[in-house]
């Protein structure tokens, strides 16, 4: 058997197409069906407090260096959660105005336009050197989570479990009844008792 030579040809037979007879657009269109079994996971109450403490550091300012880094973090992050575009770019001028040097209005305006034409991508995973670099070392709870889109989707998992729970109404406990079975005929003392 020959060797895959171009990249299609490759992530054809990364998924298991045999090359011969295969096209291009059979492999693209097998890729689609592979990825047709996840359903999408919107979060309807998306707030701050849902954020990783990373992110929430990224948005009270960048006092030192690396504020591209973090609107790039901070961008990918927002557009996974599918947050509306308008909630985006009015987060972010927030945040710019916070930066120990604001980034140029026409740099974030841009970097604004060229994110909302491109598919959403998952911000960099948390034990990537993104955060150390920009100097933020991401706690024990989110390199569990491995990114903060799963951070988030699992913090609001857990809310929606609590409030279920509190929604329930209260069960009301069984009570218990005794009965005592008749003795034995030859013995008063010998009471037996059930519960049920």
């Amino acid at each position: 058997s020959e060797a895959p030579k171009t990249f299609e040809e490759r992530r054809m037979q990364d998924y298991g197409l045999k090359i011969q007879g295969a096209s291009i657009k059979d492999g693209q269109q097998h890729i689609q069906q592979s990825r047709q079994g996840f359903n999408e996971i919107t979060i309807k109450d998306l707030t701050p407090e849902l954020y990783p403490p990373t992110i929430k550091e990224i948005l009270n300012g960048m006092k030192t260096d690396g504020r591209k880094r973090a609107l790039f973090i901070l961008l990918n992050f927002f557009r996974s959660l599918k947050m509306e575009n308008e909630r985006i770019e009015a987060t972010i001028i927030e945040w710019n105005s916070k930066n120990y040097h604001p980034l140029m209005t026409g740099y974030v305006k841009s970097q604004l336009s060229w994110h909302f034409k491109q598919k959403p991508k998952l911000p960099p995973n948390f034990d990537k050197p993104h955060y150390k670099e920009i100097g933020l070392n991401p706690p024990e709870q989110e390199l569990k989570s491995k990114n903060p889109v799963t951070y988030v989707i699992r913090k609001n998992f857990f809310r929606q479990k609590d409030f279920q729970k509190k929604q329930r109404a209260p069960r009301a406990k069984k009570s218990k009844k005794i009965v005592q079975q008749n003795p034995a005929p030859n013995s008063t003392q010998n009471l037996q008792t059930k519960v049920f």
